[in-house]
């Protein structure tokens, strides 16, 4: 989906992002209707904004059996496309201090980050050096693989640079 292609101002953009990861959160709430009671999904829903919603999520899937695996892909194409339009200083203000672009990152760290934590993996991809640097200092709880040859797109065996040999390892059953 390309929310972000008229998306020029940091405003605009934060307001975009808001929406966009909003509606996911609503669509997984949805479809995982099993495992949030409307208690539980009402109580999410009822918190203002985005960050605030992942935390009580983050919380509760700790507190249970749930696990929860993120995928992002892309998150950049936004802060890529603000940079070229708006400038540098735009694009400062989404990715360091207190940019609400970093801070969700540092929402998806907290939900990684403790034992029993929320998040039990985290996938990001398809994101570019400069924005990956900006938006995940001190986010020293991954393991960047671009460059490992066993994620190499080339083999035909590979899907979205994981092989299910390599899935299996990921997302164990």
């Amino acid at each position: 989906m390309k929310i972000w292609a008229a998306a020029t101002t940091l405003h605009l953009v934060e307001s975009r992002f808001e929406e966009y990861t909003q509606l996911r959160l609503q669509l997984f709430l949805q479809r995982y209707v099993d495992d949030f009671s409307p208690a539980v999904a009402e109580s999410i829903r009822a918190t203002p904004s985005i960050h605030s919603q992942l935390n009580r999520l983050f919380e509760y899937a700790a507190g249970t059996d749930i696990k929860l695996y993120v995928l992002i892909d892309e998150y950049d194409n936004f802060a890529n496309s603000l940079l070229v339009d708006s400038g540098q200083q735009a694009y400062h203000a989404l990715t360091h201090g207190d940019g609400f672009f970093r801070h969700f990152f540092a929402i998806l760290k907290g939900g990684t980050s403790d034992y029993g934590a929320g998040i039990s993996r985290l996938f990001l991809t398809g994101v570019s050096p400069m924005t990956l640097d900006d938006v995940t200092s001190g986010f020293n709880i991954g393991d960047n693989l671009s460059l490992t040859s066993e994620f190499d797109e080339s083999d035909p065996r590979v899907f979205a640079s994981v092989s299910e040999p390599q899935r299996c390892v990921f997302l164990p059953k």
